[in-house]
């Protein structure tokens, strides 16, 4: 992100593919909740880190094939990419496996106060993760959590200290909530992975 970005944003959508990028929690969440306004809202949309648990590929996927208390990031060295762009020796990625504890005391500790935390029996991850839903001892899948910038005082708020990071996808920001609900929900029609927003966005 550029130094110079505004820190006067109603909104921060933070979905799936941003979390598990992340190997200090507490400080995205700082520098996230540096970049919204007093009373500005950020919700968290994103893979359930039970669900990490579990490999839809293995030969006995129902079975928990990783420990929930896994600290260790899952190390890759082949090609992961949201573009479709070819890239020649990718080198490793590290894909860091977060409890939901401590998603939610990394964000209060950046100042945030956590409104709601919803947990749903679907899938927003690759569609190999849909054999665990539907099932009659289910799964939790996914979350969404809304959280809430209060009123601080100025010597509370974060200065222009914005780490320089590659593109975070899905993080999302957005100062104008009137245009985020209007455009949203276009998005919303298109995507399964809006489901939860929709419903905000028409409700907002």
């Amino acid at each position: 992100m550029p130094n110079n970005i505004e820190q006067d944003f109603d909104i921060a959508l933070i979905t799936i593919g941003v979390l598990n990028w992340m190997p200090d929690l507490i400080r995205f969440f700082e520098i996230a909740a540096g970049l919204l306004r007093p009373d500005g809202h950020m919700l968290v949309y994103e893979t359930h880190p039970f669900l990490e648990m579990f490999d839809p590929e293995s030969t006995t996927p129902h079975t928990p094939t990783f420990s929930y208390f896994k600290t260790q990031p899952h190390v890759e060295s082949g090609l992961i990419t949201y573009d479709g762009e070819k890239i020649a020796n990718p080198g490793k990625s590290y894909w860091f496996p977060h409890q939901l504890g401590a998603i939610v005391s990394a964000i209060t500790a950046a100042g945030l106060q956590i409104a709601k935390l919803e947990e749903f029996p679907h899938s927003i991850r690759e569609v190999e993760y849909d054999i665990f839903a539907g099932r009659s001892a289910q799964l939790p899948m996914s979350y969404l959590l809304q959280a809430r910038k209060p009123y601080l005082p100025q010597a509370w708020r974060l200065q222009n200290t914005i780490a320089q990071t590659s593109y975070w996808c899905g993080f999302l920001l957005f100062k104008h909530p009137f245009a985020f609900r209007s455009k949203h929900k276009q998005t919303c029609q298109q995507t399964r992975y809006c489901a939860p927003i929709r419903s905000k966005c028409e409700t907002s």
